[in-house]
This record gives C-alpha cells, structure tokens and sequence, in this order.
C-alpha cells in the first residue's frame, strides 16, 4: 500500500504486511521526496504502533538514528545514535 502523505501528489511511504495476515508491519519513507529511502519504520506486534523507527539521516545507505516507542503510546521513548555507522547502536537517550 502507497501514500502521499503530505498530499502533494508524490508517493512518500510505502506500507508492507510482510507475513500476509492483513495488517500493517512495515513501512518505508522517503521524507524529502527524493526517491531515497530515508526512513524504515517497524510494527513488530502489528498493533499500529510503530515500535522502531530506523533512520539514515545523511542519506549514505546505513542507519544512523532510531526512535524506539517502548510503550506503544505512539511516542518516541528512546533515540540510539549510531555515530560511526559500524551497524552497532553507541548511544541511547531517553526521550521520555
């Protein structure tokens, strides 16, 4: 399933029911529009609420920030930072 989600007529997210149950459990965004993937957001309970949220901010193919919603809330409880891009997590601050 596809959205325009700011409603300017460009496709910017991408929703995927990945074990074919019928709901949603993953989605891809491209915030700026740019046809690159900036963002990969997870439902691992598939109770609509994204529980990770893995970001490339500078655009370079690794993850560098993720939000982690602990509590389902639909609030960003953590923010880990990878600094160096090595796939390993150097930081988590809570949000919260």
């Amino acid at each position: 399933k596809t959205q325009d989600y700011n409603k300017n007529g460009v496709i910017d997210t991408w929703y995927i029911d990945e074990n074919k149950n019928g709901k949603i459990d993953l989605g891809f965004i491209d915030d700026d529009e740019n046809g690159f993937v900036e963002g990969t957001m997870i439902d691992k309970d598939e109770d609509g609420f994204w529980e990770i949220i893995v970001l490339d901010t500078n655009e370079n193919g690794k993850s560098d920030q993720a939000y982690l919603d602990e509590n389902a809330d639909g609030k960003a409880d953590v923010l880990a930072h990878d600094y160096n891009e090595d796939g390993e997590w150097d930081k988590f601050e809570n949000l919260s």
